[in-house]
Parts: C-alpha cells; sequence; structure tokens
C-alpha cells in the first residue's frame, strides 16, 4: 500500500467504526480504545491524527460537507434541484447522514447554533425569514430531516424535498411555498 494511501485508509475506518458506535451509543460515551478497537488500528496510529474521538467526528463532517458540496451545483435559478441532490446524497449516506444530523440538532439545542455548521439545509433555505425566525425554521428542519432519516420506509429524497421547499416558502410568507 502506498504511503499516501494509509492515512486515507485509517480515515475511513475510523468514520466508519465512528457511525457503527453513534448508531448504538452517545458520542460522549465513545472512547479512543473502543473506537480503535472496532476500527482495527491501534491506539498510537489513533493519536498520529487525532487527539480525542470527537476530532474524527469533526473530520467526519467536514470531509461530508465537501461531498456534498461536490455533490451540489449551487445555481441561483437551481436551489430546488440542489435541495433534491442534497437529499439523495444524504439518502444513500444515511448513517453519515443522520449522525452529523444529529450532531447539529444537539448544537442547536444548546441554543449554540449560530451559523450553518453541519447544516445541510442552511446553503439552500438560508434567509428571507422574517426576523428572528431563522434559527427556529433550522431546528425545524433538522428535526424534520433526523425524523426522515430515521425512518425506514422513508419518503423519496424529492417527496421530502417538496415538503421542506414548501416549509420554507410557507415560513418566508409566500403564499403555499415555491412551485415544484
Amino acid at each position: 500500500m502506498a504511503e499516501n494511501q494509509r492515512p486515507r485508509l485509517t480515515r475511513q475506518l475510523l468514520f466508519h467504526a465512528l457511525v457503527e458506535m453513534l448508531g448504538e451509543t452517545d458520542m460522549e460515551k465513545i472512547t479512543v480504545t473502543e473506537l480503535c478497537r472496532r476500527a482495527g488500528i491501534n491506539r498510537t496510529t489513533f493519536y498520529k491524527y487525532y487527539k480525542i474521538p470527537h476530532d474524527v467526528l469533526d473530520d467526519l463532517e467536514r470531509s461530508e460537507l465537501e461531498a456534498t458540496s461536490r455533490t451540489i451545483y449551487v445555481e441561483a435559478d437551481k436551489d430546488f434541484v440542489n435541495m433534491v441532490r442534497a437529499f439523495a446524497y444524504m439518502n444513500q449516506n444515511s448513517g453519515v447522514a443522520l449522525a452529523l444530523n444529529e450532531k447539529s440538532l444537539k448544537i442547536c439545542m444548546e441554543g449554540r447554533f449560530t451559523s450553518a455548521e453541519g447544516d445541510y439545509l442552511a446553503n439552500i433555505l438560508s434567509g428571507g425569514y422574517p426576523e428572528g425566525l431563522a434559527p427556529y425554521m433550522r431546528l425545524i428542519f433538522l428535526v424534520a430531516a433526523n425524523h426522515w432519516l430515521k425512518d425506514e420506509n422513508r419518503m423519496s429524497p424529492e417527496a421530502f424535498a417538496r415538503f421542506i421547499w414548501a416549509l420554507a416558502g410557507a415560513a418566508r410568507g409566500l403564499k403555499g411555498g415555491a412551485k415544484h
């Protein structure tokens, strides 16, 4: 294996193990030892790249947001299409998307959600709300996405995008939301 592939493989093993563990327990209960055991790596390797398990989650979040950005081609007249692409990506990567969405939801519930950190919808659904409503809309979108991702019989990404699009339009004061 080439030397430059080793860090990438280590990251992927840790990402996979972390997502698996987040399906079973809270982030605060995940230890370096257990994460390394699940990933099949030793602690020395872990500490070569990270200090604590939260660093792996932050790296995973950054990686997924970059992947999402590559998936979505932001064009002003194609916001709905981009939203469908974002939900399709989340649907295909539901374990990771759910872990990141739950992190964002926790931050939002703690009142620390002041930017688009971890919020897949913020780039598409930002702005246009009456003063003071944006944080509540983010919370509504995160809760809706959380339930959608947990639903084994979830509606299609396009149907969910239509629901969110209409909700955003209604919140902005548009009668009946945008038409799509």
